[in-house]
């Protein structure tokens, strides 16, 4: 249907017809289409962790759970098995459409400075071409994840929602911020708990919203302490 359209297009005397047969020309390669194939691979998995980390229930611990999961999957898929089954696909597509076959790019000798006097790596096949390429993809979303979800800033973070969340509070992260004074967050956050049953920070802010001011005054250093929870300032503003 795309191609149909694309080939109508270009038929036409429009500002655009050379454009389209410019994007028709590529889209009947089969290089192209696996391309879209191996990039659906990572987006697929990326658009669901987004999704997750988007929910208001979510918590820093449950992030973390959720990227380490993805992680686990992308690593999951570095095989050649795995691979193979999407070039194959890929394949399946281009002939049944009458597209050009998937086929091996043409490769430059890097300069002797960079390879020395050995003999350069030259793949022997399309499909062992773009399994290289592939892996490198896989590989470079790994560590882009790693170094967005990984930082010591994430970490504290996900200390400081479990001093709100769960009965014990980790005193070594309240020490990271001196604004916040100790001993009263500690009484006050033991007050909220006996009252308050709460699993995410969102449910921290609607409670202390919920609150007279006059009560909600009792818990000024628990609100300051969701207020440094990144995961909190962007659920609410507490008034």
């Amino acid at each position: 249907m795309v191609l149909s359209a694309l080939d109508d297009m270009a038929a036409s005397h429009s500002e655009s017809a050379s454009r389209a047969e410019g994007l028709r020309v590529r889209l009947q390669q089969g290089n192209v289409v696996l391309g879209l194939l191996v990039a659906l691979e990572v987006i697929n998995e990326l658009e669901v962790l987004n999704k997750a980390l988007q929910k208001k229930t979510q918590t820093m611990e449950g992030m973390l759970s959720a990227v380490s999961l993805v992680q686990d999957s992308m690593k999951s898929k570095r095989n050649t098995e795995h691979f193979e089954a999407v070039f194959k696909e890929a394949e399946d597509r281009c002939a049944s459409l009458s597209l050009e076959p998937i086929v091996l790019p043409r490769t430059q000798r890097p300069p002797k400075r960079y390879s020395g006097q050995a003999p350069a790596y030259t793949p022997q096949s399309a499909v062992e071409f773009y399994r290289v390429e592939f892996y490198r993809v896989l590989d470079t979303v790994d560590t882009q994840i790693s170094e967005r979800f990984m930082q010591p800033g994430i970490q504290t973070l996900k200390e400081i929602e479990n001093t709100l969340l769960t009965p014990t509070a980790n005193d070594a992260a309240i020490r990271r911020y001196p604004e916040l004074k100790e001993d009263d967050l500690r009484v006050q956050l033991a007050m909220f708990k006996r009252k308050y049953k709460v699993s995410t920070t969102a449910d921290a802010v609607h409670a202390l919203k919920e609150m007279p001011p006059e009560v909600r005054g009792l818990f000024d250093q628990g609100r300051a302490s969701i207020e440094e929870n990144g995961s909190a300032g962007r659920e609410a503003h507490l008034p």
